[in-house]
């Protein structure tokens, strides 16, 4: 009887810790908000909420995303902006100027359990998770608009 409560209770255990291990992994991108680091970040987005729909910016302003490739082994996610305006943000600047923004990627850097958080945004028409990951850089570099930095 004591031996069967005590699997019961390693197995709870384990379910537990694989919960805990699979959430805190997906609350890099989802439901979390993350603060600007770089002055870039700060004097444009201001702090920032990601969820797996929708990038939320400092002053409310938001776009719809939708994830389109995500690549584990470099931590980066790219996603598809769904919304066809370009909201005004922090001291009356835009997320890439006037030009439209058709894509973003988020990439974890730095080291767990704490990474920082770096988007990039691009105006690219079209965009390929290959084309981020790829040493030749060239479709990449021709479409990036900018790059901003948090920290959560």
């Amino acid at each position: 009887m004591v031996k069967m409560i005590q699997i019961k209770i390693l197995v709870c255990l384990g379910l537990i810790a694989f919960t805990a291990a699979c959430s805190t992994n997906q609350s890099l991108y989802t439901q979390n908000t993350w603060h600007a680091m770089s002055r870039t970040a700060e004097s444009i987005t201001g702090d920032i909420t990601v969820t797996a729909n929708q990038i939320t910016f400092q002053n409310g302003a938001f776009l719809s995303i939708r994830a389109v490739d995500e690549d584990s082994e470099n931590n980066i996610t790219l996603y598809k902006v769904i919304s066809t305006s370009n909201p005004k943000l922090l001291n009356g600047n835009y997320l890439c100027g006037k030009a439209p923004v058709n894509y973003l990627s988020f990439k974890k850097v730095g080291v767990k359990p704490k990474p920082d958080l770096s988007m990039t945004v691009y105006y690219a028409e079209s965009l390929q998770l290959q084309d981020l990951v790829s040493p030749d850089q060239t479709v990449t570099a021709a479409n990036i608009c900018s790059t901003y930095n948090y920290v959560d």
